[in-house]
């Protein structure tokens, strides 16, 4: 009967002495594989900043503003950045800059409807002022000259006026009225508060024929991403292929054994 062999602290050091005997050229050997992977690792990857831009639209609704967002960021994923840069209507070298564009809605439960929040990570060693301010202005004319939302803002337009047409028709019936009416002062009350309220609702119809437009950027803030020190880059890449060095060693004895005990 085989004897179950016992092993103590000591020997269990040996075994892992001996094995770092038989090992540490391939051990140091990966780990300085890591340093120099890390190294390349960290001047590759540049700082990156979040430019978030805030807009609000009458005319966009969620599912529309995020599909359009997301036809951006398909273009950066298949780096076809000629595209994105006609979309856009930015220079090709700053669509290279851009690493992602997402949409969301302000968490805030105060927040008004159709509120959206674009969100846009670009490559950049410092601050490019220049560079916020083109990607803020690319992005109101990406919304605001898409055929179907201009063709969409068009016909509301067009509703917009035809109401405008039919407050002045009812104003003109009420002054005509009211000439009949003096001698009943509730009555004249009555018209004089309609009246106000259908002018209201026309100044607040002619203002939306003014100013509104299919997006409008209501504010901006960069936040700036840095990458991490390179020394905990450095440290992170030795202790991965250490560790990696660890199981080929393991890995080779183990086959040596294997080996041993079925030389065929």
């Amino acid at each position: 009967m085989n004897e179950k062999k016992e092993y103590n602290l000591f020997d269990i050091f040996m075994m892992l002495y001996f094995f770092t005997l038989r090992h540490v050229l391939k051990i140091l050997a990966l780990g300085l594989l890591g340093i120099v992977l890390g190294t390349g690792y960290y001047f590759y990857k540049s700082d990156t900043s979040k430019i978030s831009i805030i807009a609000n639209s009458d005319v966009i609704n969620s599912d529309l503003f995020t599909r359009m967002v997301g036809e951006l960021q398909t273009t950066i994923v298949l780096k076809d950045y000629t595209v994105l840069s006609q979309k856009l209507k930015i220079s090709k070298n700053l669509a290279r800059k851009i690493v992602e564009i997402s949409s969301s809605v302000p968490e805030e439960v105060e927040v008004e409807e159709n509120y959206y929040i674009i969100s846009v990570n670009l490559k950049s060693q410092k601050e490019e002022v220049n560079e916020v301010d083109s990607i803020k202005v690319s992005f109101a004319n990406y919304f605001n000259t898409n055929d179907f939302i201009v063709k969409k803002l068009n016909f509301e337009r067009k509703q917009y006026e035809n109401t405008i047409q039919e407050i002045d028709t009812q104003l003109e019936l009420l002054n005509s009225q009211s000439k009949n009416i003096s001698s009943n002062p509730l009555l004249a009350q009555s018209f004089f508060s309609e009246a106000i309220e259908l002018v209201e609702k026309k100044n607040e119809i002619e203002s939306l024929l003014l100013f509104n437009q299919p997006l409008t950027i209501i504010d901006s803030y960069v936040t700036r991403n840095k990458k991490t020190d390179i020394k905990i880059t450095l440290v992170r890449f030795f202790a991965l292929f250490f560790v990696i060095g660890i199981f080929v060693g393991f890995f080779i004895d183990l086959r040596r054994k294997i080996k041993e005990y079925n030389p065929n």
